[in-house]
């Protein structure tokens, strides 16, 4: 691994750091002006956590086995294994969480929930691929970990968006 990998590692660390932090900010909104359901707002902000988390995990993965030289000559094709799978529980999960929320999705947009799925099945080929070697490990990670960093963003502008409408809202009424 290189300079160049390790600083590319740790700018994923720091944006799911940061991302992480800023939820608790916005979810100190006022619920009751949102354009939003409380299970929406409940289910963005524990996928906003969830994906940091996985993020950091990921991040540091690769930093910590090479520097218990672990996996040497594979490194990169096993942390993609890793990559994949928790990528792949993180779908499941969210489309689980979006069945049990049937009738409830106010404020909750089809087309990008269907986009953020669909862009989490393609990385977590990519993954499969650069396990497999049919391309390189190395970028297969960075794949999965940049499809984390956006279905984070997106979480977070969306959450972003909607305190902002909560407190045009809010602000309506006070008038």
């Amino acid at each position: 691994m290189t300079g160049s990998d390790i600083a590319v590692l740790l700018g994923f660390l720091a944006a799911a750091i940061a991302l992480a932090g800023f939820a608790g900010i916005v979810t100190s909104i006022d619920r009751r002006a949102a354009v939003a359901s409380n299970e929406v707002i409940s289910f963005r902000v524990s996928y906003l956590v969830t994906s940091a988390v996985a993020s950091v995990f990921l991040a540091l993965l690769p930093i910590v086995l090479e520097a218990l030289e672990v996996f040497p000559s594979s490194l990169w094709r096993r942390c993609c294994v890793v990559s994949a799978i928790a990528i792949t529980v993180l779908l499941f999960s969210l489309v689980l969480a979006r069945v049990r929320m049937r009738g409830k999705e106010v404020g909750l947009s089809r087309s990008l929930f269907a986009t953020n799925l669909t862009l989490g099945a393609l990385a977590a080929g990519v993954l499969v691929a650069g396990a497999c070697g049919a391309v390189a490990a190395r970028g297969a990670y960075f794949t999965g970990l940049a499809y984390l960093l956006y279905l984070m963003c997106t979480l977070f502008l969306r959450m972003v968006a909607m305190a902002d409408a909560a407190a045009g809202r809010a602000a309506k009424t006070e008038l």
